[in-house]
């Protein structure tokens, strides 16, 4: 059995949590996959990709599964083409429900060029204009904090949606929005912070070290047990820190300076 399977618009987080294991899994002698260009590396056992596909939506309609809006017709329409393209082919469309057979199971993300990108710390810095409260304002007192340490400080994340601080030495998109990039700084560094964001969900399939916590208006979500039960490394998250910069750095230290250089042999799946 062959399938084609339609473009994800959603969120980065619930591709993570959901459709990048439902293709992984999913049994086919061939599989097509529409991705963006670079995200190849989620889909390790697709045959071939495409590209051309119309992805119209603003970051604040970027939401669960992207089926929101006007944007899902062009890509029916789409879709449409390529039942005639691929007539003997399973059409599989996108949706967030996608992979709940999986489990939680992962797998091995390795980065399709590899630039020896490493630091200490790597910051998961949000910038989006979906639910914007969600975005921390303290990661630049936060980098500030851990630097004067001589910690060097990573971001990842998309530049569109990331802010960006003085303090770091290394950004995943000066190499643009390549995934590889990020998947290399999550993979090589001491320890990830992040809120509950599709970087921390990136940051969980890489077994990165990590501390992840949350805007206070959120009840603790099943996103965050989900983070911690495929990081095969270390994950704790912090409570009620949201306006206490000051204890996100506290639980930094003591994590590096309890594990100087944590072992990452237990990260291959």
């Amino acid at each position: 059995m062959d399938a084609v399977f339609l473009p994800w618009i959603g969120e980065f987080g619930v591709m993570l949590l959901r459709w990048v294991r439902y293709v992984h899994w999913y049994e086919a002698t061939e599989k097509i996959v529409c991705c963006r260009r670079g995200f190849e590396v989620f889909f390790p056992s697709a045959t071939a990709f495409l590209y051309d596909w119309p992805d119209l939506l603003e970051d604040r309609d970027r939401v669960g599964d992207g089926d929101t809006h006007n944007a899902s017709v062009p890509l029916l329409a789409y879709g449409e083409e390529l039942k005639k393209l691929y007539p003997r082919h399973i059409h599989v469309l996108p949706h967030h429900d996608r992979g709940k057979q999986c489990g939680l199971k992962a797998f091995s993300l390795v980065p399709a060029v590899v630039r020896g990108l490493s630091t200490d710390v790597v910051l998961g810095v949000r910038s989006r204009q979906y639910k914007p409260a969600r975005n921390w304002s303290y990661w630049e007192c936060l980098a500030k904090s851990l630097s004067s340490d001589g910690y060097s400080i990573g971001l990842v994340g998309q530049k569109g949606t990331s802010q960006d601080l003085v303090s770091a030495t290394v950004r995943a998109w000066d190499w643009g929005d390549d995934p590889s990039a990020n998947i290399e700084l999550l993979s090589n560094c001491r320890l990830y912070i992040g809120t509950d964001s599709g970087a921390s969900h990136l940051a969980a399939f890489c077994s990165a070290p990590s501390l992840v916590f949350q805007y206070d208006g959120d009840g603790i979500g099943h996103h965050v047990d989900k983070m911690q039960a495929i990081n095969l490394s270390y994950f704790q998250f912090l409570h009620n820190v949201w306006d206490h910069p000051d204890v996100v750095a506290e639980n930094a230290r003591r994590f590096l300076t309890q594990h100087p250089r944590l072992s990452r042999s237990g990260s291959g799946r």
